[in-house]
């Protein structure tokens, strides 16, 4: 289902920011190193008051980060290996599902993700790096779950961390501001149906973020 609400069209207006990539010579180098790389989970956060709405309960919110940061990963691995397809890369990137597979088998939680030691997470992912992303909502309007209103940004941080270094090797920057021109039209939803009904209306700012990332990917064959 996942994989499904990425190839829904919706009308937005766009407004974008220069990303912001940062790295240095020496970094560069460590990089040339990496085979293999995995892309963590996104650390998925809402700028506005998204809880005091009567559309979803702090259970409903923590969980629909959850899903928002699985559907974001998969479909940046996916963006990735298509990239790859006519650009190659330097390192083989590990799919999606192994990655949340071996987690899942280490029983690692999605707060040690987000805040463990990435060169730990390395050695269980079993790669040289890995891509901690991270994406921030915010400014939204909800009314009701049958007429969601996005009207506001979406920024997204990214950094490569390897199993040697203490700090990242490179880092990513993006800011988009947008209108949504169109609601979603009404429909009685299910659970799984009303965490995909908050993600439709940013499918296109998402796929313009990510064509910034994978044109700025620093593993491009020169």
């Amino acid at each position: 289902m996942q994989k499904k609400i990425f190839s829904i069209i919706t009308l937005l207006l766009l407004f974008s920011c220069g990303s912001t990539i940062q790295t240095t010579s020496e970094k560069v180098s460590a990089l040339k190193s990496h085979k293999n790389i995995a892309i963590l989970p996104f650390k998925i956060s809402f700028a506005s008051k998204l809880g005091k709405t009567n559309t979803f309960t702090d259970l409903e919110i923590e969980e629909l980060k959850k899903y928002m940061s699985i559907a974001l990963q998969d479909h940046l691995y996916q963006s990735l290996k298509a990239k790859q397809k006519r650009f190659p890369f330097t390192v083989n990137i590990q799919s999606s599902e192994i990655t949340n597979s071996l987690f899942s088998t280490k029983k690692i939680s999605f707060t040690e993700i987000f805040g463990g030691n990435k060169s730990e997470l390395c050695k269980i992912l079993g790669v040289d790096a890995v891509i901690f992303p991270q994406a921030i909502f915010g400014k939204q309007t909800i009314k009701n779950i049958n007429e969601i209103i996005w009207d506001g940004t979406m920024e997204m941080y990214a950094s490569i961390s390897d199993s040697i270094s203490t700090a990242p090797l490179w880092s990513f920057n993006d800011l988009k501001d947008y209108k949504l021109k169109d609601n979603i039209p009404a429909k009685n939803y299910s659970a799984a149906d009303k965490y995909q009904a908050v993600l439709i209306p940013w499918i296109t700012t998402i796929d313009e973020m990510y064509q910034s990332f994978t044109a700025d990917f620093p593993y491009k064959k020169k």
